[in-house]
């Protein structure tokens, strides 16, 4: 394993932790639309310029009482994906030199990968049981089958860890 194999794998996960991100704009802007709460476009403005952990704190209270497990996962994720995005790097910085250290954070990414799949699955599986109306991604069964061949499913519980290299 090459340091530019773990450098092309951070991209990949972070991509996917984008395209995750933008999701879950649109199903903030559903809950709100939902709970009577639409944005006019400068609050929608306001929503873009928010953090991940700002979105989820102005909708928590809604999707918490429909399924707290789901909710908790997406508050771990948004945790997940700070780590990964702020310090990862710091404690990985062995990497360029030793390929333990490669190896080990090859795997942290890829264990990131199924975190964004869990909390994507979570969030469809959210939307559904609200009822929102967003134009769902995929069809209840592919989502089931792409969350399946990550290894999740609507019972995983996902646990943020930091990376280590020696683990």
């Amino acid at each position: 394993m090459t340091a530019d194999e773990v450098f092309a794998k951070y991209g990949e996960a972070m991509f996917r932790a984008q395209v995750l991100e933008l999701s879950m704009g649109n199903f903030v802007i559903a809950v709100l639309d939902a709970e009577g709460q639409a944005l006019d476009a400068k609050g929608r403005q306001i929503l873009e310029a928010d953090t991940l952990g700002a979105r989820l704190k102005r909708i928590e209270p809604y999707i918490i009482d429909e399924h707290p497990l789901w909710a908790g996962n997406l508050r771990h994720y948004i945790r997940y994906r700070n780590y990964l995005a702020h310090r990862f790097f710091l404690d990985a910085g062995g990497l360029q030199e030793d390929e333990g250290v490669r190896d080990a954070s090859f795997q942290y990414l890829r264990e990131f990968e199924r975190a964004t799949a869990l909390a994507s699955y979570h969030m469809h599986l959210l939307s559904r049981a609200l009822r929102l109306p967003l134009a769902p991604r995929f069809g209840d069964k592919i989502e089931a089958s792409m969350a399946a061949a990550a290894g999740v499913d609507a019972d995983t519980l996902l646990k943020f860890r930091r990376f280590h290299p020696d683990a």
